[in-house]
């Protein structure tokens, strides 16, 4: 990770490296009593893009990866190059291949870091965004605006908002691909090229002796 961070600072450079969590979720709006205690709040879910291009957090009040890659909130470059930890449900499974299969990137790569040991630059920034939501006050969505931009005064986390750009592609990845034989649970690192994207470059394990194996899906 610190080898992809460092190359994709050169000069010249095509490829942009980013790491990606789901932060934590903030409940609104936050009170505490007893009325409040068990009623239902509403889940803000907050995910977070580290850029290893310029150190810049962008904070997504909502999951959307597709919008990141397509509408260049990235980076102007081509390829992409994707650190993540190696949760199942939320980050490693078809409907992120389906998304990767037609974004508008020409290459991406994603590698999913060892169990135990999953701590990157986004990490850091949920770290950072987490202490100041502890001595803040959030009660609608504004609020949790304010803790993000907050949590890091040197450089600002920039904060994006969903409105009305969701897309359900459950049913869309099923109609389309075929993962049975790719095991997606199973993978340690994935390549999708744009030249020939149904065609899934993919490494089981983390030893650098093994080659990528291909899989048509």
């Amino acid at each position: 990770m610190e080898n992809d961070t460092f190359v994709s600072t050169q000069p010249d450079n095509d490829t942009c490296t980013i790491s990606i969590d789901s932060h934590k979720v903030f409940q609104l709006p936050q009170l505490t009593h007893s009325d409040m205690y068990l009623s239902r709040k509403l889940g803000c879910y907050n995910f977070g893009i580290h850029l290893s291009d310029n150190g810049e957090g962008i904070i997504w009040l909502a999951p959307c990866v597709l919008h990141a890659v397509n509408d260049n909130h990235l980076t102007y470059k081509q390829n992409l190059r994707i650190w993540s930890d190696n949760c199942c449900g939320q980050i490693k499974n078809r409907i992120m291949l389906f998304l990767y299969i037609f974004s508008n990137c020409y290459r991406i790569g994603h590698e999913f870091i060892m169990v135990g040991h999953s701590f990157s630059a986004s990490d850091r920034d949920s770290a950072l965004i987490e202490k100041r939501g502890k001595v803040s006050r959030h009660q609608a969505l504004e609020d949790v605006e304010s803790v993000i931009t907050n949590a890091r005064p040197t450089k600002p986390f920039k904060v994006l908002k969903m409105r009305g750009h969701f897309l359900y592609f459950d049913e869309a990845a099923s109609r389309t691909i075929n993962t049975n034989r790719l095991h997606i649970s199973k993978l340690v690192s994935l390549i999708i090229d744009s030249e020939n994207p149904v065609v899934v470059k993919f490494k089981r394990s983390y030893s650098e002796l093994e080659d990528f194996t291909t899989c048509n899906v």
